[in-house]
């Protein structure tokens, strides 16, 4: 499903209309990322669960062989506004997970116990991996407690812990990095992390030499600040791979 112990670079898909999304599509699938992630949140017929889940067939006809991450972020940590309440977006995530064309799912850590019960409960029954997520969009936590974030991940059965922070300084990005290296030793399970917005901008293009699993890249449009164009994060990393 996921490169293991390497990079993989993840792109987003967030049309708010069919042909928005099939528009993506055509940009996206020939720059042949490891992951699409279509960030649902942003589709305005979200709370059509047919349309939903024929769009989804659609996404999967054209994807080719590359596995799809499916995300509705709640808004409290970054995602657009919905027009659905949790239990509808809980049962949709279910719905959404017995798909094939479906690899994985994002759930953020911090959502009621019971929505994250059965999530879970649909990723296990459905061979599909979870990821779950905490976003800060104000500020880098103190080092110990992002290493909490990601223990609690663990501890609420995430097969990939995820973790993105907006830091304020540089030393704000070398302490979520040192955190990284840490857990991808100690954690045991993958993890996720990212610094968003400029001063972060080093963690998307090297994160995962630290122990990062996934990097996340511009394919069509960014879904959070700082994203890089999959071609220009592809070079770097060439270069890099190149004199190691």
């Amino acid at each position: 499903m996921l490169k293991n112990n390497d990079v993989n670079i993840c792109t987003p898909i967030i049309g708010q209309s069919i042909e928005e999304v099939k528009e993506e599509l055509r940009a996206i699938v020939p720059k042949e990322p490891d992951l699409l992630e279509w960030r649902a949140d942003y589709y305005r017929n979200l709370a059509d669960t047919t349309q939903v889940l024929a769009l989804l067939e659609t996404i999967g006809d054209v994807k080719k062989d590359i596995p799809l991450l499916f995300t509705i972020r709640d808004q409290s940590e970054g995602g657009e506004p919905l027009d659905i309440d949790d239990a509808h977006k809980t049962e949709l995530i279910e719905r959404v997970a017995a798909n094939s064309h479906v690899a994985l799912i994002d759930f953020e850590i911090r959502q009621p116990e019971e929505h994250l019960r059965l999530v879970r409960e649909a990723a296990t029954t459905n061979n599909k991996g979870l990821i779950l997520s905490y976003h800060d969009f104000d500020s880098t936590p103190p080092s110990e407690e992002m290493k909490a974030i990601l223990q609690e991940a663990k501890d609420k059965g995430a097969d990939y812990a995820k973790l993105s922070v907006t830091p304020e300084s540089k030393q704000d990005v070398l302490r979520l990095l040192s955190v990284t290296e840490e857990a991808e030793r100690t954690l045991g399970i993958p993890v996720i992390t990212i610094a968003m917005g400029g001063l972060g901008t080093v963690t998307r293009m090297f994160g995962w030499y630290f122990g990062s699993l996934i990097t996340y890249a511009v394919g069509g449009y960014p879904s959070a600040p700082g994203q890089i164009p999959i071609e220009d994060l592809e070079k770097t990393i060439t270069h890099l791979r190149k004199y190691q």
